[in-house]
């Protein structure tokens, strides 16, 4: 299992703990039924739906797994306004065509949770944020 932290806001890790219960609570019950219900149609070798609800159960517990591991290694990133220097957790104002356009630079997980433009590895990110010590990025 990965042990790399992730590095994630607070509504985010909100919106992976709310994911996984639902997983929990709903998905994993609901699958359970569907798999007994096929399994009462008789012969699981041509079950469609048995083979259906056994794929749908393998995704989910490895949804959960990987969820339970996101929230394990959670660590939360705070907003950084008025520093001197960028880092996860810090926003970036910049001028385009359009006019002014701010970026908030978070972690892979929280990009991908929140529907955010720029993680950690994107080109933009590398220009604007140099690696320091504490940078997890650092060479």
């Amino acid at each position: 299992m990965n042990n790399k932290p992730t590095y994630i806001s607070r509504d985010g890790l909100d919106k992976l703990r709310k994911e996984l219960e639902e997983m929990v609570s709903l998905r994993r019950p609901e699958i359970a039924q569907r798999i007994h219900d096929a399994k009462e149609h008789g012969d699981l070798s041509e079950n469609a739906e048995y083979e259906d609800a056994k794929n749908e159960q393998a995704f989910v517990e490895g949804r959960i797994q990987t969820l339970e591991a996101l929230i394990k290694n959670a660590t939360l990133i705070e907003e950084n306004q008025g520093s001197d220097h960028v880092q996860i957790g810090s926003t970036v104002v910049g001028e385009s065509d359009d006019g002014e356009e701010r970026f908030t630079i978070v972690g892979v997980i929280a990009a991908l949770v929140q529907g955010w433009l720029f993680g950690k590895p994107t080109p933009l990110r590398s220009d604007i944020v140099k690696p320091g010590p504490r940078d997890p990025g650092a060479a």
